[in-house]
């Protein structure tokens, strides 16, 4: 059976209330005022698994119906399941890493080079934003940061 949510607005309390789902409450009352309250609309916690799952399923469901027998809607399902796999290895593939031309950037005048002076200041102040943020954290950035990356600085 479902929880449903309720709020009470004037104590700021929450809680749950398990119903099935033919008759879900619609009020429910509060514990501490004792009014009755409404209901809180949420997003349903649901977790689908395998690859695909719905449409794949709702095929099978459908080729089950108009008399497929187990032995082929089984390898229906298989083989399914591996387009959708395919499928999502393909446009993974679509996807390419963009690494922008700063050359041109700086010719057309969307971009321009920072000097020596402006990077070497941009860097400190990295450098104090992340001691401000260590300290604030109570934490050791020589101890917490892997020794490798302090090398870039």
């Amino acid at each position: 059976m479902p929880f449903y949510t309720f709020e009470c607005d004037e104590c700021e309390v929450y809680w749950e209330k398990e119903a099935p789902m033919s008759k879900p409450p619609k009020r429910s009352k509060c514990s501490l005022c004792k009014k009755q309250r409404d209901r809180v609309f949420t997003a349903p916690a649901i977790h689908f698994k395998g690859m695909d799952f719905y449409t794949n399923q709702a095929k099978l469901e459908k080729y089950k119906k108009y008399g497929m027998d187990k032995e082929t809607a089984d390898q229906f399902l298989k083989t399914e399941c591996e387009y959708s796999k395919d499928r999502t290895k393909e446009s993974a593939k679509v996807y390419k890493r963009v690494v922008p031309n700063f050359e041109k950037m700086v010719k057309e005048g969307t971009a321009r080079r920072c000097s020596d002076k402006e990077i070497a200041k941009r860097k400190e102040n990295a450098r104090k934003m992340t001691a401000d943020l260590y300290t604030k954290t109570g934490r050791d950035p020589h101890k917490d940061i892997n020794p490798n990356l302090n090398s870039i600085y």
